[in-house]
């Protein structure tokens, strides 16, 4: 195979402010294996900022942003494996019944506004986008530049997770419960009393992976 060195930009500065850092996938940035959709393959130390949704890998010292994701046919990090789905990078997950379900990860950072010395909120501001899978929401804390030490900037992050299933040879993205009631309506009651005794939401990927194992199973497939 024709080995390619990955197209990539240099990030020549910081993320900018903590609120805006790279939240990644991996703990550490990971060996990964590109394949591309013209056969040429490479190597790097690689992770995936669910905040941006890019993949930024290592060059020597430098770390660099991916680019032309969209050239990209799998991605492959230890045991785990990634494609590129509806403009999105999708981790594919395969359930027990033998059916794949595709994960992109993002999660919605919410900014809560500022606390003082005696926790009172000083400020609300706007709702911005950030990156994917929480079992619950996530407090953060930081010391907001230019103000007084004892004011912090707080948010709270959440997951805004996308998933994609095949069935009967089509693709349906899903969000929530009611994506899958809309597209299955003969599934619908069965899927509700399952979310209903569960207490499921699909909240989490856990939640929507027991989700969509139970429409496979509905489904007898």
């Amino acid at each position: 195979m024709k080995r390619l060195i990955i197209a990539g930009v240099l990030l020549l500065s910081a993320f900018g402010a903590r609120a805006q850092d790279p939240v990644y996938l991996f703990s550490e940035y990971e060996d990964a294996h590109f394949t591309f959709i013209d056969s040429r393959t490479a190597d790097a130390r690689t992770n995936f900022d669910m905040l941006r949704q890019k993949i930024y890998y290592r060059q020597g010292a430098d770390i660099m942003e991916m680019t032309g994701m969209e050239r990209l046919a799998t991605l492959t990090v230890g045991g785990r494996r990634f494609v590129m789905t509806g403009g999105m990078l999708c981790e594919v997950i395969p359930l027990e019944s033998g059916q794949e379900v595709l994960v992109n990860w993002r999660i919605r950072k919410i900014n809560r506004g500022y606390k003082g010395p005696f926790g009172n909120t000083l400020q609300r501001v706007e709702e911005v986008w950030v990156n994917p899978d929480l079992k619950e929401a996530r407090p953060e804390a930081e010391t907001v530049e230019g103000k007084d030490e004892y004011i912090v900037e707080v948010w709270n992050s959440k997951s805004e997770n996308t998933y994609f299933i095949l069935v009967d040879g089509q693709q349906y993205r899903i969000r929530r419960p009611n994506d899958l009631y809309k597209a299955f309506p003969a599934q619908a009651q069965q899927l509700k009393a399952f979310a209903k005794a569960d207490k499921n939401k699909m909240l989490t990927a856990e939640e929507a992976l027991r989700f969509f194992a139970e429409f496979f199973r509905l489904r007898g497939e």
